[in-house]
């Protein structure tokens, strides 16, 4: 099971591939998806082993009984879903407009997730 700072380091490593990507809009969408999951899932596992989620379904209830990430959630499953469009629908079609809402998805995510991820890595070395 992986530390919250490995998540941290797994969501920077996907959101480094997003910028890699730039001119491929579907996969920038599927990396940045998976950059906010690796940020949330070590956020999560900071608050212990009820908020540890294994599947895309679990993560979702998680997200949901931490009041602390309300900010985050519209975003998140937006961003989720998005990405799951352009992993499981072959007839979907990224347009600029989506890579945009990406971007604003993913901006949001961070901006909610990664200082409480951060204090809590600092906090606990």
């Amino acid at each position: 099971m992986a530390l919250p700072a490995e998540h941290l380091e797994a969501a920077q490593r996907n959101a480094d591939r997003a910028a890699a990507s730039a001119s491929d809009h579907a996969w920038l969408i599927v990396f940045r998806f998976y950059a906010v999951l690796h940020l949330v899932d070590g956020y999560l596992k900071t608050k212990g082993a009820r908020f540890v989620a294994e599947s895309h379904t679990a993560r979702w209830a998680a997200i949901r009984s931490a009041p602390e990430l309300r900010q985050a959630t519209v975003a998140y499953r937006a961003q989720q879903a998005l990405s799951e469009q352009v992993r499981y629908n072959p007839c979907f079609k990224p347009t600029p407009a989506d890579f945009t809402a990406a971007g604003q998805y993913a901006d949001k995510i961070w901006a909610v997730v990664e200082p409480k991820l951060l204090r809590h890595i600092i906090d606990n070395p």
